[in-house]
């Protein structure tokens, strides 16, 4: 489709379908909980604001509107632990969500306006990471703020119905403020990139709403600028088919980077074949295409938020322990002597050829030496639609509240029926839950 066309497009959504809006529920759920889990390592000051105003999700304060959604953002994208969306390049919920739950929570907006606004928004970052988001990554810039600012504008302008002119300012707005490099992987500054486009997305909009301000060049100018003279044609139309249709999104089991879930899972599956060789390993070798080597940023981290970049540190946990959780990710964990020399141990190898398109596979192989003899097995690469389970998102949720029971279940039981016909919708009372006031 034509990229020029997506705001019209997208401000003339009304209906979106309840499975969709089933999966909005889950990534809601997994972004709170993943700023819970990051709440207590951060090191933002906590803003302080007034009962009226939205709440920091899990520290028991509240904070104007754009403090809220900076803080929510980049607490939830703090560990890289959020979910993921292939087809829109990114990280959309960590950027969409914020701002919509802080419309929510000063009764500016409903439940169910968040969940459909948010699946638009989804949808148009899905027409954008299809147009452009390889051609972003190859010149190191980080589609998630980039592209997901622009969502975040066009799903909060779908949440209030505002008018053309006022997305298409708010659309250029963000376009001239927001950018994020890769070379932030792997350091707070990538979650502040995040936070900083979910604020700027939040501020364009009401700047725009309040404004009879009209941009003085094309909405899309300043955000394809970096591309030279792209085409405008994305192979992605908007909600045909819906991009989580094809592609769910991805709710991630640790936190680390996206691009090493599918080796960790394959090289999970070969131990279960045969036996695990544990601590015993001496050498392991991976073979992965261009963008998992791109992403696998540090050899040896010396650092908890570079080891989410370092696909030899998930290897060695899962060589070590025969799983690889979010409690391996601490200082003293990367740091012991076992963990260090199984890295050292792990070689990558480049797969020739390119992932052109969904679908496409590329096929390797994968060796774990160990003194009884050696593992061997084939790897696969691709993105392939998988199914997300209620199940694995619950129990997501109490590891990210460890101790909470209580509150876990029931931020999984408001959530789980939020925006839904019929359910009362008592806003204080996520309020409060999200807060995280009642923590024990």
């Amino acid at each position: 489709m034509d990229i020029r066309t997506l705001p019209d497009i997208a401000m003339g959504v009304r209906d979106v379908p309840d499975r969709l809006l089933v999966e909005a529920r889950m990534v809601l759920l997994d972004t709170i909980a993943c700023a819970f889990d990051a709440v207590s390592r951060s090191a933002l000051r906590r803003p302080s604001g007034t009962a009226e105003d939205p709440v920091v999700w899990g520290t028991g304060s509240s904070a104007t509107a754009s403090d809220a959604v900076f803080c929510n953002a980049y607490h939830s994208h703090a560990a890289d632990w959020d979910s993921v969306h292939y087809v829109t390049a990114g990280h959309p919920g960590v950027v969409i969500l914020p701002s919509l739950m802080a419309e929510y929570e000063t009764g500016r907006i409903a439940a169910v306006d968040v969940l459909r606004s948010y699946t638009v928004g989804v949808e148009a970052m899905a027409v954008l990471g299809n147009a452009y988001g390889d051609a972003l990554r190859a010149r190191r810039v980080h589609p998630t703020p980039t592209l997901g600012a622009a969502a975040a504008v066009i799903a909060l302008c779908h949440a209030h119905r505002l008018r053309p002119s006022a997305v298409r300012m708010a659309l250029h707005l963000v376009g001239t403020t927001v950018a994020g490099s890769t070379s932030a992987f792997g350091s707070a500054a990538k979650p502040y990139q995040v936070g900083a486009a979910a604020r700027a997305a939040y501020e364009a909009v009401r700047f725009a709403e309040f404004s009879r301000a009209e941009p003085e060049d094309d909405w899309y100018a300043p955000l394809l600028q970096p591309l030279g003279e792209p085409s405008y044609d994305s192979p992605h139309s908007f909600a045909e088919p819906w991009a989580s249709d094809s592609y769910p999104v991805l709710i991630k089991p640790f936190p680390a980077c996206a691009s090493f879930v599918q080796v960790i899972h394959q090289l999970r599956e070969l131990f279960a074949e045969g036996r695990h060789p544990g601590i015993e390993a001496v050498a392991v070798k991976i073979d992965v295409p261009q963008t998992v080597l791109d992403a696998s940023r540090y050899p040896l981290p010396v650092t908890v938020d570079q080891a989410r970049f370092s696909l030899p540190f998930l290897v060695a946990c899962l060589l070590a322990y025969g799983t690889v959780e979010s409690r391996h990710f601490t200082e003293t964990e990367l740091n012991t002597s076992r963990i260090q020399e199984l890295m050292r141990g792990v070689t990558l190898g480049l797969l020739p050829g390119r992932l052109e398109k969904f679908g496409d596979h590329l096929y390797g192989r994968m060796l774990v030496k160990h003194p009884g003899g050696a593992l061997t097995g084939q790897v696969v690469h691709g993105v392939d639609p998988h199914v997300n389970r209620w199940q694995d998102v619950k129990q997501k949720v109490h590891t990210c509240l460890p101790g909470d029971e209580v509150l876990a279940d029931s931020l999984i039981r408001i959530i789980s029926a939020f925006g839904e016909g019929g359910v009362p919708q008592r806003r204080k009372t996520l309020k409060d839950l999200v807060s995280g006031s009642a923590r024990t």
